[in-house]
């Protein structure tokens, strides 16, 4: 269960999350519907929604973040945690393009630093029928200043716009369209994988 603080963040088991409250109960729905076999989480934080990936599935969670400040020392026992710059080329190639190219599905979830960067990378490492999310999604940067900004949430990151070039280049459809309430933008990779350059 999480309650609301004061900042617009949650608690949950102890834990800060970064999302919006109804993240639990969310998440808890996608990952009934995508099914992963592995979970690659780009930007760790406070480990809040770690904890809820965890609370809901036994596969392995492999997560990133560049600032090891940050996590909350629990986090350690409930998943692999990196303390590094998931941009960085060596690092790319020797950590993660391993564990995405393991077979069966792997979701990644885009949620640290240069959303956009991250998601027209990612989604070229990812395999064909692998899913990626992306955090402080909405359809345009219009609709959030109209409709959300200052009462539901504060960050805009990403929107169609900033994803609709790489996501016609590898045909990445919509799965879970139910996380854009708590917003989260969801694709399923149905294009071949590309691997055109690391950097």
């Amino acid at each position: 269960m999480s309650r609301l603080l004061k900042d617009g963040y949650s608690i949950i088991d102890g834990y800060r999350l970064q999302q919006d409250p109804q993240c639990p109960e969310y998440f808890e729905r996608y990952l009934d519907i995508i099914k992963p076999d592995r979970i690659l989480e780009l930007g760790t934080a406070n480990g809040g929604l770690t904890k809820i990936l965890r609370n809901n599935t036994e596969v392995p969670i492999l997560t990133v973040e560049k600032e090891e400040i940050h996590i909350d020392s629990r986090t350690y026992s409930i998943a692999d945690v990196y303390v590094a710059d998931f941009f960085d080329v060596e690092f790319i190639s020797t950590i993660l393009l391993p564990f995405i190219s393991r077979p069966g599905r792997t979701l990644v979830l885009c949620d640290a630093f240069n959303k956009i960067h991250q998601y027209r990378k990612f989604v070229r490492f990812i395999k064909t029928d692998d899913v990626i999310a992306v955090h402080d999604y909405f359809p345009s940067r219009k609709y959030f200043e109209d409709n959300i900004k200052g009462k539901r949430w504060n960050w805009c990151d990403i929107t169609d716009e900033d994803m609709d070039e790489v996501n016609r280049e590898f045909d990445m459809v919509d799965i879970g369209e139910e996380l854009n309430e708590i917003f989260w933008a969801t694709k399923l990779k149905k294009g071949s994988q590309k691997l055109v350059t690391l950097v």
